[in-house]
């Protein structure tokens, strides 16, 4: 019985067309299509789906796996809001995904057993790749990954892969968060504002990195003194930040803006806000949060919206069609929501 290769040389293309058109991929001439089925048809070709199964191709499965961490506790306290940032990425990672006749397996990884776990889908070959988010920029398992070869698209992680081995397999897609953080600081700064609150999330992570960057050096440019007492670190997490912006008021530290590195922070504040009853005093300042969540701008948070469809895109293709986005990592930009008509618009 024919192989692959050889239904390539009888049909004059290459053995990857051979298996796009036999995987109904989307991007093939229907004249170079017709011709390889001819092909395939008339030598009675039947695709060896073991062989394929144990190059990781076959089962046609791309994987996500989010790091978050607690995301056990965060079901049981508040049903998982923390993990609403993703699932925007999720969603249109399966939209691309369909139209290459691909499946999508999403899983958590809270710690290193979940690490392990994901191993074991690369080891097994029942992902043909996967896209990681929610990295932090030390992962000694993403670096395990790349040196294995594996086939990985990573979603905010370094800016460049400088001291890690370079190889055809990882794809780096970066949010413009520090351009954004920087576009809505100087926003703020607009109003006349200059005490401004800056909820920090987790900066072992590149978003929590860049959008805090943007921050001071929007800051710096205008020649406005940082102010370490304007600064809350946290990690991104709703619980976390409401116990810190608590504590912040304490000092009675006088604000008249506030950005914080996600909506789930900004939530915090206005539910600090709510409870210490102090809601008047902030009813006409700037609040800025990041990432549009689905109530953020009714609650009259102004928030920057990272363009996850384009992210999707480049994700699943980076993965799905040899040599695309080899050469360099995509950055992906985003929209402002601040009108009533960038809201429904998002």
């Amino acid at each position: 019985m024919l192989d692959s290769i050889e239904i390539a040389k009888l049909a004059g293309v290459s053995r990857g067309t051979v298996s796009k058109v036999l995987n109904n991929y989307p991007n093939i001439s229907e004249k170079t299509r017709q011709k390889v089925l001819e092909v395939v048809k008339a030598n009675n070709y039947i695709p060896n789906s073991n062989a394929q199964a144990l190059a990781g191709k076959a089962n046609s499965v791309i994987g996500i796996f989010i790091y978050e961490k607690n995301y056990e506790a965060s079901i049981r306290v508040n049903n998982g809001k923390n993990f609403e940032y993703f699932v925007d990425f999720i969603d249109a990672c399966m939209e691309e995904a369909f139209l290459y006749k691909h499946q999508v397996l999403v899983d958590v990884i809270e710690d290193e057993i979940g690490e392990a776990r994901i191993e074991k889908f690369f080891k097994s070959g029942n992902i043909a790749g996967g896209i990681f988010i929610g990295l932090n920029q030390e992962s000694t398992f993403i670096k395990k990954l790349m040196e294995k070869d594996c086939k990985i698209a990573l979603i905010d992680y370094r800016k460049d892969l400088e001291g890690h081995k370079k190889n055809n397999t990882t794809f780096l897609i970066n949010i413009k968060d520090y351009e954004a953080s920087y576009k809505i600081t100087q926003k703020v700064l607009g109003t006349g504002a200059r005490k401004i609150l800056y909820i920090a999330g987790d900066e072992e992570k590149l978003t929590g990195v860049e959008r805090k960057r943007g921050y001071l050096q929007c800051l710096k440019d205008n020649n406005i003194a940082i102010d370490e007492n304007l600064i809350i670190s946290s990690n991104f997490e709703k619980a976390d930040s409401y116990v810190k912006i608590k504590e912040f008021f304490k000092n009675n530290i006088e604000i008249d803006g506030v950005i914080s590195a996600n909506d789930s922070m900004a939530y915090s504040f206005l539910d600090v806000v709510q409870e210490l009853n102090i809601k008047e005093r902030f009813k006409d300042i700037p609040i800025w949060g990041y990432d549009n969540l689905k109530y953020s701008f009714i609650q009259g948070i102004k928030t920057v919206a990272p363009k996850f469809n384009e992210a999707a895109i480049e994700a699943i293709k980076s993965l799905i069609i040899d040599g695309y986005g080899k050469d360099s990592s995509k950055k992906i930009d985003v929209r402002l929501i601040e009108k009533l008509e960038d809201y429904l618009n998002s």
